[in-house]
């Protein structure tokens, strides 16, 4: 992770699969959270690591999931480098 100038208005973060497996990405501040969600999926679903379906982003903070909204604007969360985000499967579970 780095602090360098051409990274200013932009967060380092690493996302976490359901499974566990995690990838670093650089969002946007100003991006909204469902359009970073979006990047994330794309990318492990490209790499095999996720099935395609319905996922939303949350973060951990203090042993509290705090989920975060679609249609807020990752900058919203006050993210520091290296924050982890997860996510988290929204299909429901269907037994059988």
């Amino acid at each position: 992770m780095s602090n360098r100038p051409e990274y200013e208005g932009h967060v380092e973060v690493k996302v976490r699969t359901p499974g566990g497996i995690t990838h670093d990405f650089r969002f946007a501040e100003e991006e909204f959270v469902a359009s970073a969600m979006a990047q994330a999926v794309a990318h492990f679903v490209e790499h095999n690591q996720l099935a395609p379906g319905d996922y939303a982003l949350a973060v951990v903070r203090d042993g509290r999931v705090e989920p975060l909204l679609d249609t807020a604007r990752v900058g919203d969360y006050h993210l520091t480098a290296g924050a982890e985000l997860h996510l988290v499967n929204e299909a429901p579970q269907v037994d059988g």
